[in-house]
């Protein structure tokens, strides 16, 4: 159910889903027209269990007005979702992002979280299944969130292109080269969505 600033009852959504990890869309209603801070609050239940949850969302005009928000934070945050990427990058003129490692389950709480500026997320293709990165493009379009994908695997970086990454990369590509790439990509250029 969202609900607004004021917790009037704005829309409910009933959605069925089978057990396991599944996403759903919610096509916002015609009658959401003012951008603003919302809460969306849910009821799942399964037999007698029931457990429930809300999050706040931040309603804008346009994916345009969200790119534009996030330009002007100072703070621009990277997630790393693989326990065998660096935990550091080396430092690039005029790069302001910071590095916060996660795991493939934390990467969605984390690039969703209103008190980040998450711009680029950096998936090991290797360690987690191409189907994270496809999840993480459903949920966070490219024009909020660039995805950089590394694998050795040159089939799997094609995949992983097709899939929704912005870009694939060797998982050898040098430190100071991926610290480059991910300075371009938070600078929130338009890059075309490539494989190497």
């Amino acid at each position: 159910t969202l609900v607004n600033a004021h917790r009037a009852r704005v829309y409910t959504w009933h959605v069925t889903a089978r057990a396991g990890v599944s996403i759903a869309k919610l096509k916002l209603p015609k009658s959401v027209k003012k951008p603003g801070r919302y809460v969306l609050l849910w009821t799942a239940t399964s037999s007698a269990d029931v457990v429930r949850g809300s999050m706040v969302v931040q309603m804008v005009a346009s994916a345009k007005v969200a790119a534009a928000e996030a330009r002007k934070s100072k703070n621009k945050d990277v997630v790393l979702a693989g326990t065998g990427l660096p935990k550091q990058l080396p430092t690039v003129p005029k790069q302001r992002a910071r590095l916060v490692a996660s795991s493939g389950d934390s990467a969605f709480a984390l690039t969703g979280d209103p008190n980040r500026n998450v711009q680029v997320v950096v998936v090991d293709a290797d360690q987690y299944p191409l189907s994270l990165i496809h999840n993480l493009r459903t949920v966070f379009p490219s024009t909020s969130v660039r995805l950089i994908v590394l694998t050795n695997d040159a089939k799997k970086r094609a995949r992983a292109v097709a899939a929704g990454a912005t870009i694939a990369l060797p998982k050898r590509t040098p430190n100071v080269k991926l610290a480059k790439v991910v300075a371009a990509l938070t600078s929130f250029t338009r890059t075309p969505a490539a494989h190497h």
